[in-house]
């Protein structure tokens, strides 16, 4: 048997296609949808944030201590990876505090995507009003 895979991607989701055969016939053929949290970082730097409160009801905090002078790109997505709100900011050092509104948004799951150079980090987040 071997399984092969067909993917149509966006940035957070895939709808994939697998199928698992043996060396002469398909013996099952499934879609699936799935949601990838992610850390990518090609720079080979660590990055740190704090994302609070989470739960959150109103604003949502962004800290990146370990970040100074760097364009931050900030983007919500919910649970269907659709992108709902995308910010920049400049992070001037541990102290900065960048704080993002959500309570225009409804309740439920979503994910925080920090892209600082060329490196993302993807996060869960929950609204709850």
């Amino acid at each position: 048997f071997f399984f092969s895979s067909r993917r149509r991607h966006t940035r957070l989701q895939g709808d994939w296609s697998s199928d698992v055969c043996s060396s002469d016939l398909c013996v099952s053929t499934d879609s699936v949808s799935v949601l990838i949290l992610s850390i990518e970082n090609t720079d080979g730097e660590p990055i740190h944030f704090t994302a609070y409160p989470n739960p959150v009801s109103d604003v949502l905090k962004i800290q990146c201590p370990n970040i100074t002078n760097e364009r931050v790109t900030v983007s919500l997505y919910d649970a269907a990876g659709k992108l709902l709100c995308k910010e920049q900011f400049i992070a001037t050092g541990p102290s900065h505090i960048h704080s993002l509104d959500v309570q225009q948004f409804a309740k439920g799951n979503y994910l925080l995507q920090l892209e600082i150079g060329s490196s993302t980090i993807t996060s869960p987040i929950l609204i709850r009003h």
